[in-house]
């Protein structure tokens, strides 16, 4: 596979994954991350990885398509949080890799993007048309604060789940409003498994997250 991580870098990744607890989203999530690219690389050698930020719009944090886990792992911890945005355009992140999601169909390579998302105000927008539906499959991480009347996860996630069937209909999308590093870990692990070897996701999506 060629896979792209796409990392939110809004100010929220800085909030602590859970209350009484030093340890930020974005440290879990970049942990959680190195676990899943050194697992995906110990099952072949031959997956590649490049990343990819979200603020208002997407761009290339490394745009190299790397095998080598240690330089991987150093793109890794080199992210962080940029800014608070209000908007976040999707588009532009399939505008960003649709090139290379070509590039890789024509090497007859499986091409995904994997998402982490953590805004809870923020929903995304997304109006463009991919060509091709066997280009490009979309996993999702939300990690989210819990519903109350000052935020809109459920909205969020919402658009998140349509986005994704719109995309391809082997994407897979976690959330966690628990802030709970298994939980996270757990889904990383989940998305392990090649798509085109995996179930659909189940039908009770999407899910309300206020229980």
């Amino acid at each position: 596979e060629d896979i792209v991580l796409c990392v939110d870098v809004d100010l929220e990744m800085d909030s602590e994954l859970k209350k009484g607890h030093a340890l930020t989203r974005m440290d879990a999530i970049k942990q959680a991350l190195l676990m899943f690219v050194h697992s995906k690389l110990l099952m072949s050698a031959d997956h590649a990885f490049s990343i990819a930020t979200i603020g208002q719009g997407a761009s290339w944090h490394s745009h190299q398509y790397l095998r080598d886990f240690d330089a991987i792992s150093t793109s890794i911890r080199s992210l962080g949080s940029q800014g608070s945005y209000t908007k976040c355009d999707l588009s532009s992140l399939f505008q960003l890799i649709l090139p290379d999601a070509r590039a890789s169909k024509k090497r007859s390579r499986a091409f995904r993007v994997i998402l982490v998302y953590c805004r809870s105000n923020t929903v995304p927008k997304f109006n463009i048309h991919i060509p091709d539906p066997s280009l490009v499959v979309f996993d999702a991480l939300y990690l989210h604060d819990k519903p109350n009347p000052s935020n809109c996860p459920q909205q969020v996630y919402d658009a998140l789940v349509e986005i994704l069937e719109r995309v391809h209909a082997h994407s897979y999308i976690f959330e966690s409003g628990g802030g709970l590093t298994r939980v996270l870990f757990r889904h990383i692990c989940q998305l392990l498994a090649h798509p085109q070897q995996r179930c659909l996701q189940d039908d009770s999506l999407p899910v309300d997250l206020s229980k």
